[in-house]
Formats: C-alpha cells, sequence, structure tokens
C-alpha cells in the first residue's frame, strides 16, 4: 500500500522528539509508543489527521462517572490513575509525575490565576484546581474539541467546573 506523503514531517519530529528527550538521558517510552501509533493513524487516514481520539478518552470518562464519588477531585484523580494503569494507557500527568506538579504549585509564590496548555482530558486542570485557593481560576487550552468536551465533563463531575475554564483552540 502506498503511504501518504504526510508522514514525513510528523514522523521527523517525534524523532527528533525522541532523541532530545534519549540525549538528556530521559528515555521516555510512552513517546516511542505514541510516535507508532501516530504513524499507523497517519498511515491508515491516508495522511488526513482526524479531531479526536481513539476512544480511550471517552471510556476514561464513562469509568469515572462509574467510579468517583461526584464533587471529590481526588476520588476523580484515583480513578484516573487506576483507569490509566490497569485500563488504558493516557497521555496524563498520572499520579507518579504528579507529584512533581504538586511539588511545584506548593512553591509558586501565587495560585489565583494559573493557565495550562493542553487540557486533553482534565487530569491536570482537577489537580491544579483542586489546590488553588476558593478564589482562584484556571484557564486551560485544548485544541481538539472532543477532548475539551471530555475535560469539561470531568472537571464537572469533579465539582471544580467554576474554578477552570477550558477553552477550545490554541495560542
Amino acid at each position: 500500500l502506498p503511504r501518504p506523503r504526510v508522514i514525513g514531517l510528523p514522523a521527523a519530529a517525534a524523532s527528533l522528539a525522541i532523541l532530545v528527550n534519549e540525549s538528556f538521558g530521559r528515555p521516555v517510552l510512552w513517546l516511542r509508543l505514541d510516535v507508532l501509533w501516530l504513524g499507523l493513524r497517519i498511515w491508515v487516514t491516508g495522511g488526513k489527521m482526524y479531531n479526536g481520539g481513539d476512544g480511550r478518552e471517552q471510556a476514561a470518562l464513562d469509568y469515572v462517572k462509574a467510579n468517583a464519588k461526584r464533587g471529590d477531585p481526588k476520588s476523580v484523580l484515583g480513578v484516573m490513575d487506576r483507569f490509566g494503569w490497569d485500563s488504558s494507557f493516557l497521555m496524563n500527568v498520572g499520579n507518579v509525575k504528579g507529584k512533581i506538579l504538586d511539588g511545584a504549585l506548593d512553591r509558586a509564590a501565587r495560585k489565583k490565576v494559573g493557565m495550562e496548555l493542553g487540557a486533553y482530558v482534565g487530569y491536570s486542570a482537577v489537580r491544579i484546581a483542586s489546590q488553588m485557593p476558593e478564589d482562584g481560576h484556571l484557564y486551560s487550552i485544548e485544541f481538539f474539541e472532543p477532548n475539551a468536551k471530555i475535560a469539561r465533563q470531568i472537571l464537572e463531575f469533579a465539582g471544580l467546573s467554576d474554578k477552570v475554564t477550558v477553552v477550545n483552540g490554541s495560542i
């Protein structure tokens, strides 16, 4: 089968990202797997990228709604971690790297307003917003509308929709 010509640029960019990460002694297995998955999707769709995921994002939302306690951000994060470890890989911060994020937030001088680039399914937005003061607000920008919708639903379920605005678009 002929391969679409568009595969060259994403493959080169991904290869460069892997090279940079591994040059600094930080091998990133998920990055390698995502690159392979991206290449396969580009090949299968004839070079056309589509606006959405492969269903695991919706599955994560359904899993949260079925297993987490509504209005409890810690419960939502715990259930999302369990889904990511046991059911299907998610491209989120996760509980291990989340501790690094928590430490950075603890050291932040002001936590009243924040901006996140890339909401994905809202995991880090839940994590960040739950550590902000009552009058704090996070703006999370997500390029893919299906992911933005899922992030909004997860934030609403966690009881944080008043503290986070998910913007669909790019900067």
